[in-house]
């Protein structure tokens, strides 16, 4: 289950931003993936920030009244989903419900996920939904799935089995956990486990990133064609990344705590939201250790609901989660806390620049980095970026 805690640092109301440009406002090749028939297959492949999610709901609503379900690899990302969806006037779309390919299984087969995406039972938890699924063909109209890289091939199977049609979003440099799958992968699988005729369609274009961000994020871009990623031009002047490099780890709390009060403090009126993302459980004890120590209040959000059904990202307070989970996420401003980058390297080999890469372009405006000054391996990587180094 995925953890994260809200912070109670934000006097001011959250700055909100409208997550659905209208279609008019689509630029480059996103008009095309929503011109592509809805009752042909389709996967489409996009960097960070390409827009995927913005596209999965549009071609969800241009599907009608037919049967069908929007599905996301993550239960977080489906919180975030719903929290902008339902506060949409456009009411085809404020009655769009997300759901967890896992929650979802087990909702119509009765089948259960378990959490952890390491053992031998999800394993056979999700081959076992593959075998369900194949005893129940098309059972939907159409399913679109966000994030399906991350996708077990037994879950894979299973939506190729119950929908008719499907429209899958993938990015091979988001690719964060071993049981995925690349691209081409899909493609074949699709083609060949279960005869589609799905065709692919690439989109290149970033909307979220401010240059600075894109330009941290790219040492660690691994995609099909190893194009740089490109950035977004937003409102306002392109804020530095800061990487504050610490001679040991008892000099980063208290100016993490400060970092993330200036970037809540960055808007005269509003609060941006900030999320401090860590790369494992052991970072995010150390992390909210911190904060409590210094009189802070945390509050266990879950899955990204809290009590009384509140949902984290209506609140303007920062919020702590792995990396691993704010895939598909979006945050005004990001703080990556203890990185331990030879560590994620050993035990993520075949992913650990995904991983990174998946963090830094959470941010939109800005990113800040606290490392040790023994991470050597790290700060080769990014010797050549331009951003501002602080010596704590």
């Amino acid at each position: 289950m995925a953890k994260a805690y809200l912070i109670k640092m934000a006097t001011k109301p959250l700055y909100e931003r409208n997550f659905l440009p209208d279609v008019t406002e689509l630029k480059n090749e996103q008009p095309a993936i929503l011109q592509y028939p809805i009752s042909e297959d389709l996967l489409v492949s996009g960097p960070a920030g390409s827009g995927k999610t913005i596209l999965a709901v549009y071609r969800f609503k241009a599907q009608g009244n037919k049967k069908g379900e929007l599905l996301t690899y993550a239960n977080i990302l489906k919180n975030y989903l719903t929290r902008h969806l339902t506060s949409s006037s456009d009411t085809s779309i404020s009655t769009i419900t997300a759901r967890g390919i896992f929650e979802y299984v087990k909702q119509v087969s009765g089948i259960t996920v378990p959490w952890n995406a390491h053992d031998e039972e999800f394993v056979n938890s999700a081959n076992h939904s593959a075998q369900w699924s194949s005893e129940h063909l098309d059972t939907l109209n159409f399913i679109i799935a966000d994030e399906t890289q991350d996708f077990h091939s037994g879950h894979l199977d299973f939506i190729a089995h119950y929908a008719e049609r499907l429209t899958l979003f993938a990015d091979d440099a988001q690719t964060l956990y071993d049981h995925g799958h690349s691209t081409t992968e899909i493609i074949g699988k699709m083609r060949i486990d279960h005869k589609r005729k799905i065709e692919r369609k690439d989109i290149t274009g970033n909307y979220r990133n401010q240059p600075p961000v894109a330009e941290l994020a790219n040492p660690f871009y691994k995609n099909r064609d190893q194009e740089p990623l490109s950035s977004a031009i937003l409102d306002g002047e392109p804020e530095k990344v800061r990487i504050f490099i610490a001679e040991s780890e008892g000099n980063i709390g208290k100016y993490i705590i400060k970092q993330v009060q200036a970037y809540i403090d960055s808007m005269p009126d509003k609060t941006p939201k900030v999320g401090i993302l860590v790369q494992d459980n052991v970072v995010m004890n150390k992390v909210r250790s911190i904060f409590s120590e210094n009189q802070f209040q945390l509050e266990y959000a879950g899955n990204g609901t809290m009590q009384n059904d509140r949902n984290v990202f209506g609140e303007p307070d920062p919020i702590i989660m792995t990396m691993f989970s704010a895939k598909g996420l979006e945050f005004d401003y990001v703080v990556i806390p203890f990185l331990n980058y030879d560590e994620l390297k050993n035990n993520k080999p075949s992913n650990y620049e995904q991983i990174i890469f998946t963090a830094i372009t959470r941010a939109r405006r800005s990113v800040a980095v606290f490392i040790s000054e023994n991470q050597k391996d790290f700060l080769d990587k990014i010797k050549n970026i331009k951003c501002e180094r602080y010596k704590i």
